[in-house]
C-alpha cells in the first residue's frame, strides 16, 4: 500500500512539474512559429510569455489546489506574477531605449509586492536595504547579459538558474518552489530547444528572469535557504558564460550545455552545502 501510494504520488509529481508544462510550451512554439511563418514576428515574444504566464499559473493552480486570485498570499502573488511581467513584454514591443530600467522596476515592484509581509514588519532602513540588494542583483545581471553576453545566452542562464535551483530548494525543505522551479524550467528548456531547431523563436526578455528573481526570493525569504547555495550556480554559470565568449564556439547548442555544466559544478557545491544532516527518510 505504501509503495503504491508513494508511486501514484511521484507519478501526480511528474505530471504537474513536467507532462503538463511541456504541453504548455509545445503549444507556445506552435503558435509562436505560425505567427513567424505569418510575417508576423513581433507577436512570437509575446505568444511565446504568455503561455509560460499560462503555464506556470495552470500548473501551479494544480500543485497548490488553489487558483491564487485575487492573490492574498505571498505565494499567490508568485504564481500570478508571470502574467504581470507579460505587460513588460508587451511594453518591449513599444520602448526600445529604456528596456532595463523599465524590467528592474516592474521586477522591483512585484518582489516588493509578494515580500509585503516580511518588509512590513521590518524597520525602514531594513526593509530599504533589502529590496535594494534584490534590485541591484537583479539589474547588474541584466546589465551584464545584455550588453556583454547577449539574448540568446541569456536565455540558457535563466533556464539555468531555474533548472539548478530545483534541488536545492528541495534538499532545503521546500518541495513547493522545487516543483513551481522545474515547471518553468521544463517550458524554458522546450522553448530553447525548440529555437535552436527552427531559428524563428526569439528570448523571453522578461517573463523568464522576472519570474526566476521571485523564486529566489521567496526561497530566501520564505523557506530560509541561504543565499550562497541559491546563487552559486548562477555565478559559475556567469562565469561560464564569459569564458566561452573567448572560445571559436560560442552560441548554439555546445555553448548551452557548457554553461549548463558550468552551473552544475556550482550546484554541486550548493548541494553539498544544504544537504541535511540527518538521514533523508
Amino acid at each position: 500500500m505504501y509503495g503504491q501510494s508513494a508511486g501514484n504520488a511521484s507519478l501526480i509529481m511528474a505530471l504537474q512539474t513536467v507532462a503538463l508544462p511541456l504541453l504548455y510550451a509545445l503549444l507556445g512554439v506552435a503558435v509562436s512559429a505560425w505567427c513567424s511563418r505569418l510575417q508576423q514576428s513581433q507577436y512570437a515574444r509575446l505568444v511565446l510569455a504568455a503561455v509560460v504566464a499560462l503555464g506556470f499559473w495552470g500548473s501551479a493552480a494544480w500543485i497548490r489546489g488553489r487558483w491564487g486570485l485575487p492573490p492574498t498570499q505571498a505565494m499567490d502573488v508568485l504564481v500570478v506574477a508571470p502574467a504581470l511581467l507579460l505587460l513588460g513584454e508587451w511594453w518591449f514591443r513599444r520602448e526600445s531605449g529604456r528596456q532595463w530600467l523599465w524590467s528592474v522596476l516592474l521586477v522591483g515592484g512585484l518582489c516588493g509586492w509578494m515580500l509585503w509581509p516580511i518588509l512590513q514588519r521590518s524597520a525602514l532602513p531594513q526593509a530599504l536595504l533589502w529590496m535594494g540588494l534584490v534590485l541591484a542583483l537583479f539589474g547588474g545581471i541584466s546589465l551584464l547579459l545584455q550588453r556583454a553576453i547577449g539574448p540568446d545566452q541569456a536565455e540558457v542562464f535563466w533556464l539555468g538558474c531555474v533548472a539548478l535551483a530545483a534541488p536545492i530548494m528541495a534538499l532545503g525543505g521546500t518541495l513547493l518552489l522545487a516543483q513551481l522551479s522545474g515547471v518553468l524550467a521544463t517550458m524554458l528548456a522546450l522553448i530553447w530547444l525548440a529555437g535552436l531547431r527552427f531559428g524563428s523563436l526569439q528570448a523571453l526578455r522578461l517573463v523568464a528572469p522576472g519570474t526566476a528573481v521571485l523564486l529566489y526570493c521567496s526561497a530566501y525569504f520564505y523557506a530560509d535557504i541561504h543565499w550562497l547555495p541559491l546563487l552559486l550556480p548562477a555565478a559559475t554559470m556567469l562565469i561560464g558564460l564569459l569564458l566561452l565568449r573567448r572560445w571559436p564556439v560560442s552560441q548554439g547548442l555546445f555553448s548551452g550545455i557548457g554553461t549548463l555544466l558550468c552551473g552544475a559544478v556550482g550546484m554541486a557545491l550548493s548541494a553539498w552545502v544544504v544537504w541535511p544532516q540527518g538521514s533523508l527518510y
